[in-house]
């Protein structure tokens, strides 16, 4: 048996004692605050494969991570290093200026990575209310998954940024107790209204066509209540060929705090020959895990990055912001300084869409889908 001190944690043939010290952060739940990082090209930069005491840090992490630490979240350093760099690791945080962390778990077995993370993860919670995981690979996000918290990816140096901004609101809503993700309960929601690249207003439609397919969405003068939140209906109504393949209800909210428009989540039904066949993509916030997702920042940033719709095992949909001032020409005309998104899944990483969202009209370009008509549905413009 292999006994390993790793600072603030005794581990020992599996079994974790906490010593708790300071004052962490506490749920309502009684259990201190907890994340997970993984180390290499997450908080080391993947740009520096060096030997492990001389890699170089990502830009921001520390800052982060800092910043979670002085509000009493205890940090987990979890990677399948060999648990022979377990002194290197250590001297590398602490040279480089990185909280210690409550504990450092280096693999030593012959489990794979996702089955060792998730085991962690499992474990900690024993003890902990462990908020989520950040990583650099399919297999953290999919060990974070199976560990039942929220997975965080970094892709490039940049994204420490973006994720410094969701983590504290992360941090926000569980200090106060929400289990959505989001501080939903904190702010003041309109079911009608718009944002700079989103209309919620009755009867305003929009018409997107593309190899032989078209995609028709209009706000309904309907509501409905999800997850306490009065949310407007938006239809989108899918053909191919003049054929009607799948009709959503989706659900939005406007946040009179921040213009942000919040996601609460689809009704979804599928056809075949005219018959409903499915209802794959459902989902509403409150329900199985789901969370009330960012759909479209009301003050959007070049390389934000934020989670468009969060349901585990049914949709985990992610937004990057690309570009605030994109020109962009479309059968309805030509439109200036647009939103480009690039849309990508957690759930299946070979998908990936670049969205597109123009001023005062919303969605005009869908992948291979443009717009060709737009407006109040009694006078629909067809030329920009």
């Amino acid at each position: 048996m292999r006994l390993v001190f790793t600072g603030l944690l005794l581990v020992y043939s599996g079994i974790v004692a906490p010593l708790i010290l300071g004052n962490p952060s506490v749920r309502p739940s009684g259990k201190p605050l907890a994340c997970v990082i993984d180390i290499d090209q997450t908080i080391t930069d993947p740009a520096f494969q060096r030997r492990t005491e001389k890699k170089v840090p990502m830009p921001n992490a520390r800052d982060s991570l800092q910043r979670l630490a002085s509000r009493g979240v205890a940090i987990f350093y979890v990677s399948a290093r060999r648990s022979d760099k377990l002194d290197k690791t250590k001297w590398w945080l602490m040279h480089n200026g990185f909280p210690p962390g409550a504990g450092i778990y280096l693999s030593d077995y012959p489990e794979d990575t996702i089955a060792f993370k998730a085991r962690i993860i499992q474990t900690l919670k024993k003890d902990y209310d462990v908020l989520f995981g950040v990583g650099d690979r399919a297999t953290d996000m999919e060990a974070y998954r199976l560990g039942g918290v929220v997975a965080l990816l970094v892709k490039e140096p940049s994204d420490w940024l973006a994720l410094d901004r969701q983590i504290q609101e992360i941090l926000d809503t569980a200090s106060a107790g929400d289990p959505s993700g989001l501080d939903v309960m904190k702010r003041s929601f309109a079911s009608n209204g718009r944002n700079h690249y989103f209309i919620l207003e009755p009867g305003f439609r929009t018409v997107l066509e593309g190899k032989g397919k078209k995609k028709i969405i209009t706000v309904l003068n309907e509501t409905k209540p999800v997850a306490g939140i009065t949310t407007r209906v938006v239809e989108e109504k899918e053909e191919k060929d003049g054929k009607v393949i799948e009709i959503s209800r989706n659900y939005y909210a406007i946040c009179l705090n921040t213009d942000d428009v919040l996601y609460f989540g689809e009704d979804v039904d599928v056809y075949s020959d005219g018959k409903v066949v499915s209802h794959a993509g459902s989902w509403l916030a409150g329900e199985d895990k789901a969370k009330a997702s960012l759909f479209l920042p009301g003050r959007p940033s070049r390389g934000m990055k934020y989670f468009m719709e969060e349901s585990p095992g049914k949709v985990m949909d992610r937004a990057e912001i690309l570009c605030l001032n994109k020109n962009t020409t479309a059968p309805a005309g030509i439109f200036t300084g647009c939103l480009k998104i690039r849309e990508s899944s957690d759930l299946n990483l070979e998908e990936e869409e670049i969205q597109i969202y123009a001023s005062g009209i919303g969605l005009i370009q869908e992948g291979y889908l443009s717009l060709v008509q737009y407006g109040f549905s009694e006078e629909l413009i067809t030329d920009h």
